[in-house]
């Protein structure tokens, strides 16, 4: 198993445009070659390998996402991602691999590359860096249990998982619990002890990335600077332009 059976999809709309360069030139860097798809409301020309899969906003926003996966992804697994999700330092390729490989043989339904929110620290047998969302058999009862952060995950499970949970908008929080318990959907998180960065998440070794790079439309200097500025000088981004957060 390799990294041949993931393909990146990020959900994006043309409001953040102006991100979308940098962040898939730091994709096509960090993971060159891997299939790339960017979900947007508008067509685009984009550089390959990525390319643009558009969904209708006035649609469902669930049924939109499981359309373009059922169609546009050939691969068993996926990569969920954000356009401000930028990668700002070399993956942990072989991890990433077997992260895939566990997600593809359904050991688990999806893993988390990043520790955010209140879960357990109980370890996934025989993986030093994997944790259980929560206990064997307890329910999903915490609001992240689903959260939009960068997940490796079983297509066709996320398909019957969107289906079921039929939110309308872009969107995170306890709706989706209920369809995750009726699924009984199994989640990982991977950490190895990295330092805590802002109020509900930590860094990630294996996925360095800024997570997030926009907060309520304005850059996130306040966690990211040192992270944001190379992207501020290579691109010529003025950040006062959007604001500073």
């Amino acid at each position: 198993m390799s990294l041949d059976d993931l393909t990146i999809v990020t959900y994006s709309h043309s409001r953040c445009a102006d991100l979308w360069r940098p962040y898939l030139d730091a994709l096509a860097l960090r993971l060159p070659g891997m299939p790339s798809i960017l979900m947007a409301d508008v067509e685009a020309e984009l550089p390959p390998p990525h390319r643009l899969a558009r969904y209708d906003e006035q649609k469902n926003y669930c049924a939109e996402f499981a359309r373009i996966l059922r169609h546009e992804v050939k691969t068993s697994c996926f990569l969920y991602m954000q356009e401000d999700f930028f990668l700002y330092d070399d993956v942990g390729g072989r991890r990433l691999s077997r992260f895939v490989e566990l997600v593809s043989r359904r050991s688990v339904d999806f893993i988390r590359l990043i520790r955010c929110g209140k879960h357990t620290t109980l370890p996934y047998p025989g993986e030093p860096d994997l944790f259980h969302l929560k206990p064997k058999g307890a329910p999903h009862d915490d609001p992240t249990s689903f959260s939009m952060q960068p997940t490796i995950w079983d297509r066709a499970r996320f398909i019957e998982f969107y289906e079921l949970a039929n939110v309308a908008s872009f969107q995170e929080g306890v709706v989706f619990n209920e369809a995750m318990n009726r699924l009984e959907l199994q989640g990982l998180y991977a950490y190895r002890g990295e330092p805590k960065r802002g109020m509900n998440h930590w860094d990630s070794s294996v996925f360095p990335y800024i997570a997030t790079a926009i907060v309520k439309g304005r850059w996130n200097v306040r966690e990211y600077a040192a992270e944001l500025a190379p992207f501020f000088e290579r691109y010529g981004i003025d950040p006062r332009v959007r604001g500073v957060f």
